[in-house]
């Protein structure tokens, strides 16, 4: 199912759904081609193994600071890239370095005060959809934008996830689960 113009095969179909179900047009349901080969939206590395450091050092610290090696060996991520992501968690003021033998790191507050969405911001930036919603208007139209109300609806939608769900939210998730949270990789 290509749009004029385009080779099968060159270009794959994704629906876009708000909680209201498929957006309407008048042709029908709204639908978005984007190449295959492009990149799509999604979280970055960094952002992925930042979630996952917090949410390991939130189960761990318990039993005392977490050193990046324990870290490592649980979550699969390079020490290396976690000396990279680390101090921006620290300059956030979610992690505080402890030093010493047995030092390592700690959260600053309780799992429940961090937000997925305030651990995305701090190694991403922002995580709109589309820059102009950060108010970098840079894609050349002049005048009302059609697909503003779009992007808008899909960044309160990400927003409405990620800023309401917290570190406690995963651990207590994969609790009732009866599934362990964080397990060594070997």
């Amino acid at each position: 199912m290509a749009g004029a113009g385009t080779s099968p095969g060159t270009f794959g179909l994704a629906a876009i759904v708000d909680a209201r179900g498929p957006l309407r047009s008048r042709a029908g349901v709204v639908s978005i081609y984007h190449r295959r080969d492009s990149p799509s939206m999604k979280v970055s590395t960094r952002g992925r193994y930042a979630v996952r450091m917090m949410l390991d050092v939130a189960i761990h610290d318990r039993e005392g600071p977490v050193s990046f090696r324990s870290v490592s060996s649980r979550q699969g991520i390079s020490v290396k890239y976690m000396e990279q992501i680390v101090p921006l968690l620290v300059g956030a003021g979610f992690l505080k370095g402890v030093r010493g033998a047995q030092g390592g790191y700690v959260l600053v507050g309780e799992p429940s005060d961090y937000t997925v969405g305030m651990i995305l911001r701090a190694t991403e930036g922002s995580i709109s959809p589309a820059p102009c919603l950060d108010g970098d208007c840079s894609c050349g139209l002049t005048g009302p934008c059609p697909t503003r109300s779009l992007w808008d609806r899909l960044d309160a939608a990400v927003r409405e996830i990620v800023d309401n769900t917290t570190l406690q939210d995963l651990i207590d998730e994969y609790d009732r689960a009866g599934v362990q949270v964080i397990e060594t990789i070997e």
